[in-house]
């Protein structure tokens, strides 16, 4: 796949998520607790850890929204048959993204010394949703490669720049 068919976006919600898995080593070892803790509950689907987190989970996810919750579900998830924009969104997805997620927090808290995860978004031209987790020196850095033939992009949340380069500004 050609690196220029590919958009790479962090939504507030991802920048939550990184704010969770950073920090200290102790604030790494009790994140990744309790990660892992509703993570490997397969009773527990990702939309109902989702609408726990909201309604009072720790740090910066006590920002997420009951709206991001409902989204998540109906988009994400696929509860929403009917949107053409995430006509990719189905129950796998909630599947991929607890492996990745379960691969990333024992990867990362697995060190003598435990060490962030990252994630980002990218927009590709894949026809169905996938995760890569990459294992680094300093960080694990999640990819969830989204389907992207009709996403629209929006504005980044406020204190946030994005710089774009380009043919037209290089």
């Amino acid at each position: 796949m050609p690196l220029s068919s590919s958009v790479v976006e962090k939504p507030l919600q991802v920048m939550l998520i990184d704010q969770f898995f950073s920090g200290s080593p102790d604030e790494l070892r009790q994140a990744y607790e309790l990660a892992r803790s509703l993570l490997e509950h397969d009773d527990y689907g990702l939309d109902n850890i989702t609408e726990r987190l909201v309604a009072g989970g720790p740090g910066p996810l006590r920002l997420l929204t009951f709206a991001d919750a409902d989204h998540f579900r109906r988009h994400w998830l696929g509860a929403d048959r009917n949107d053409e924009t995430y006509g990719w969104a189905d129950e796998s997805v909630g599947r991929i993204m607890r492996a990745a997620y379960l691969d990333a927090v024992n990867t990362a808290s697995g060190r003598d010394v435990p060490i962030p995860i990252e994630t980002f978004w990218v927009f590709s031209p894949l026809a169905s949703f996938e995760m890569k987790v990459s294992e680094g020196r300093n960080q694990i850095t999640v990819f969830a490669l989204i389907p992207g033939k009709k996403v629209e992009f929006g504005t980044p949340p406020p204190g946030i720049s994005i710089r774009h380069y380009g043919r037209d500004n290089s």
